[in-house]
């Protein structure tokens, strides 16, 4: 009997042992480390680095992992607070001239992933650049620095100083603020810096200060500017330079940043199967928390809609992430209650699903045009159809995910001085075919392709004179091929606008050609846009409806010029810091003025689901804003 309890605990305590060295592999203790598989129905396109040239849903998320130590974090509750990992201390201090300086020291140890130590000349080269003109002239984002003191010049290229960032030490700078803007609204949330690596960026540059503020200069006795084979001058920061060293397809830093500092670092981005391959950056030492991640890689797959759940199911998935078609949806819920090894967790997104259109040209210049399109079309009958069970009307340019559309003022006398939802569903533009018709009659859209008058029911297509020739009412739509919710919308626009004399022609195209459109990195040849849009943390319309020429592309999308709506959206911006009441009055005042304007159709915002396999011992999206901020959080059995 003692041998063969000997025995049975023998084989007990090899099969633990077994279970525990299988399970350090999976967890990442070697180098053979399986990785946790997150499949996402929402292609990357590649720019993983600044990200100034696209707002792609899922690289921001790859961004999120690869770029950390930011001085002020994004934290549960879509809050904001100072990042304790990066940050030793902060001091503020008003000046004689009303701004206020706000000096940052950083804490000691801070490293990119390469090993090489992280110091105050990292942020400030940061700031550098996003400010710089040589960069805004690669057509990047506007930087949203306009808070600096000295940024306009800087920005304009008149001085090579910019006066309101000064590098104190290897480890501390300041900014100075303008005087309104740390009591904006978003407060401190505009003072967020990420560091990146001069060495890669502006190779042969290194950042100074004699005592005006901070500039570039190129590294004395030749340190650092003896790279051949490049079409710049290393030492002298120029567009050339950022060209090269960011935009290069191959090997610049916008779609290969291999020196980083977030929780994670790329190992591979495969154009083709847009596939990321991330492993644990060892040189991490925290989040804004100090949690750091005990996954040890990371796999993100662009799969189909239709095939997520099954290859979750296969196994060939974790994680299924940011589920949303319903019926996907539908199969993951049934997934859940007949097996017990599938998990699930929802959370609302902070965007919208739209139909975004082209205001700067052609018959989608009119306001009566676009307001014609929104009367063609059921947007209940849309968001049943298309967005399923878990999506919500919205009539504005807001998210589900956001505190304003739920909004309500504290009653006086048991009565709500403001009820958002209330507010919001008068914004509504009902389906109204007649209507429809008389704006576009009023618009001029009178004549058949013959130039007689046009007879409904027996002309297909409207048309009207413009200098002398018929013009006709024919629109065309980019349509991204890997979208089952593009191939049913595109069903219904087109049945709906044939009924009042307006023509539609689809074309599908990949997603990253359909954003190269729309950020006009090509030459536009589209009319109307369906896609979905998440908006940023900190919502800021301004530069989205900033009318002027530079703005429009990466920020203007749409091209809209509407001088009230861009006046809104800076007011709201200039509300005092955090304060609720005053946000929301301004916010209403500017969605009820973008929907007279209607620059975009918003549709319905969507629950966004993680269906995921049992093993993962914690996964909590629903908790941090998204999967991505989730992963450090991330445990697997």
């Amino acid at each position: 009997m003692i041998k063969k309890r000997m025995t049975v605990c023998f084989l007990l305590i090899c099969f633990t042992l077994s279970l525990a060295i299988y399970g350090d592999t999976r967890a990442g203790g070697s180098e053979e480390a399986v990785p946790i598989v997150i499949g996402i129905s929402t292609a990357a396109d590649g720019n993983l680095g600044l990200g100034l040239w696209s707002d792609n849903a899922t690289s921001v998320d790859l961004r999120l992992l690869l770029h950390g130590y930011e001085t002020v974090s994004w934290v549960r509750s879509l809050d904001v607070a100072f990042n304790k990992t990066v940050l030793k201390n902060i001091h503020e201090s008003p000046r004689s001239d009303g701004d206020v300086e706000v000096a940052f020291e950083l804490a000691p140890g801070l490293a990119y992933n390469n090993g090489e130590s992280i110091s105050a000349r990292d942020y400030v080269f940061s700031l550098l650049l996003l400010a710089s003109p040589e960069l805004a002239a690669l057509g990047a984002k506007p930087s949203r620095l306009e808070y600096l003191r000295g940024y306009e010049a800087f920005h304009a290229g008149t001085v090579n100083v910019l006066s309101g960032v000064r590098l104190l030490s290897e480890n501390s700078f300041s900014l100075q603020v303008k005087a309104d803007a740390l009591s904006s609204f978003y407060g401190f949330a505009r003072l967020g810096v990420l560091p990146y690596p001069i060495s890669v960026i502006a190779p042969g540059c290194r950042v100074a200060d004699d005592g005006l503020g901070a500039y570039l200069k190129g590294v004395t006795g030749g340190e650092g500017t003896t790279e051949t084979g490049v079409h710049y001058v290393p030492g002298q920061f120029s567009t050339e330079m950022l060209a090269e060293t960011l935009l290069d397809p191959v090997n610049g830093y916008e779609v290969n940043p291999r020196v980083t500092c977030g929780p994670y670092q790329l190992e591979e981005y495969d154009t083709v199967s847009r596939t990321a391959h991330l492993r644990v950056n060892p040189w991490f030492t925290g989040n804004y928390e100090g949690v750091m991640p005990t996954v040890e890689r990371l796999e993100v797959r662009f799969v189909r809609s239709e095939d997520i759940i099954s290859k979750l199911w296969s196994g060939e998935l974790d994680i299924a992430e940011r589920v949303s078609d319903q019926e996907a949806v539908r199969k993951g819920r049934m997934l859940l209650e007949e097996y017990g090894n599938i998990r699930a967790v929802n959370y609302p997104r902070t965007g919208q699903t739209q139909l975004a259109f082209t205001c700067e040209r052609g018959p989608l210049a009119s306001r009566e045009v676009r307001r014609a399109i929104a009367m063609c079309l059921d947007k209940d009958s849309i968001t049943r159809k298309i967005g399923g069970d878990y999506a919500q009307r919205v009539y504005a340019y807001y998210g589900k995910d956001q505190w304003m559309p739920e909004y309500e003022s504290d009653p006086i006398d048991g009565v709500s001085l403001l009820n958002m939802a209330r507010e919001l569903a008068l914004l509504d533009i009902p389906q109204d075919f007649s209507a429809a018709k008389s704006l576009l009659e009023t618009d001029g859209w009178t004549l058949n392709h013959e130039g007689n008058p046009f007879v409904e029911d027996v002309d297909p297509m409207r048309y009207r004179m413009e200098d002398g020739r018929l013009v006709p009412l024919l629109l065309w739509m980019a349509q991204p091929e890997e979208s089952v919710a593009a191939e049913q919308f595109r069903e219904v626009l087109e049945e709906s606008l044939s009924r009042v004399g307006i023509g539609l022609r689809c074309v599908q195209i990949s997603f990253n050609e359909l954003l190269d459109q729309l950020y006009r990195r090509q030459e536009r040849m589209f009319d109307l846009f369906f896609y979905s849009y998440n908006f940023s943390y900190l919502f800021d319309p301004v530069y989205k409806m900033n009318p002027n020429e530079a703005s429009l592309g990466i920020a203007n999308k749409t091209g809209v010029q509407d001088e009230v709506l861009f006046a809104l959206a800076k007011e709201l911006r200039d509300t005092p810091a955090f304060d609720r009441d005053a946000y929301a009055v301004k916010w209403l005042a500017f969605q009820q003025q973008f929907v007279q304007v209607l620059p975009l159709l918003p549709l319905y915002s969507s629950t966004y689901f993680a269906f995921y396999s049992d093993r993962l011992l914690t996964y909590t999206p629903d908790e941090h804003s998204g999967w991505a901020l989730s992963a450090p959080y991330m445990r697997i059995r």
